[in-house]
């Protein structure tokens, strides 16, 4: 087996569609199928269940497929510490992203680029997550982390990084006066909204769903913590991302009331211009996060 069997093989362990990865990995699905066969062959067990209607991992796929990831993770770091031997890359990369993205997704990544590339300076801007696409389009920053809007521009390229559900959070105390026959009132609830960007664009949709058409709007903040600390004193209730709430002080001072079935999770992803990654030193972060994410 090589490398990109390996690839190959994890892109549909990922996936399960032999129509999407071998579209791709860039190989006919007769291609890939091969590839398959021959990974089952040379170890001597099935890897994956399929049939015309379904693809699943087997155990022994599960097993594999972690030796896999692992075996890739540490082939490519070798293969650039070998590298940067005798040509260390240098420069700059300004990286947008919400206070809760730079704690809950960046810690690893940037141990191990820093690990990889010392004499690369990564500076780090947080703030509002609703402008991070705003920054990236302004050339403001190289690279931002952004939930994805519906409809993206063609001019960016993605990296999906995590999928984050959305929920209603509310004080840990909940005045009576929301409360309408013992059930929350949620017409005459008071919200704290975002100012803009896609979580606010989720709660509109919501709003229109459920017939709200004139919610009770107490406040319209800027950046997701202060939402949640708006909430925390009391002010009203709020959808936020889940992972904001997982990461924040007041997390004891908030509680869930609802996890909307209705309402997509978040697809967080690294967004950057495709024209930036003619930048050594930009591509080699970008990499970084393709192999470490698949």
């Amino acid at each position: 087996m090589d490398t990109y069997d390996l690839k190959r093989f994890l892109t549909l362990a990922n996936n399960l569609k032999f129509n999407q990865t071998a579209s791709k990995c860039s190989v006919s699905q007769s291609a890939l199928s091969r590839t398959i066969t021959r990974l089952e062959d040379e170890l001597g067990v099935r890897l994956f269940n399929r049939n015309n209607h379904s693809v699943s991992l087997t155990e022994a796929g599960k097993i594999f497929k972690e030796y896999a990831e692992n075996y890739l993770n540490n082939f490519n770091e070798i293969k650039q510490k070998l590298k940067n031997l005798n040509h260390p890359l240098s420069g700059k990369i300004r990286l947008y992203c919400s206070v809760t993205a730079s704690l809950f997704l960046l810690p690893q990544l940037l141990n191990k680029f820093r690990n990889l590339f010392p004499q690369i300076e990564i500076k780090i801007e947080t703030g509002d997550a609703a402008i991070a696409l705003e920054k990236l389009v302004n050339d403001d920053v190289d690279l931002s982390i952004a939930a994805l809007p519906k409809h993206l521009s063609k001019e960016l390229t993605t990296i999906e990084l995590a999928k984050i559900p959305l929920i209603f959070i509310a004080p840990c105390q909940i005045p009576t006066s929301w409360y309408e026959n013992n059930k929350l009132s949620w017409k005459n609830i008071p919200y704290v909204l975002s100012e803009q960007g896609e979580l606010r664009h989720a709660i509109n949709s919501w709003f229109v769903k459920h017939k709200i058409l004139n919610p009770k709007i107490y406040a319209e903040v800027a950046g997701h913590e202060a939402i949640v600390s708006m909430v925390a004193l009391g002010l009203g209730i709020a959808l936020i991302p889940q992972a904001v709430i997982e990461q924040s002080l007041l997390s004891n001072s908030v509680q869930t009331i609802l996890v909307p079935d209705d309402i997509e999770p978040f697809n967080v992803s690294l967004c950057i211009k495709p024209q930036s990654l003619k930048k050594e030193h930009i591509k080699a972060f970008v990499n970084l996060i393709e192999n470490t994410i698949d």
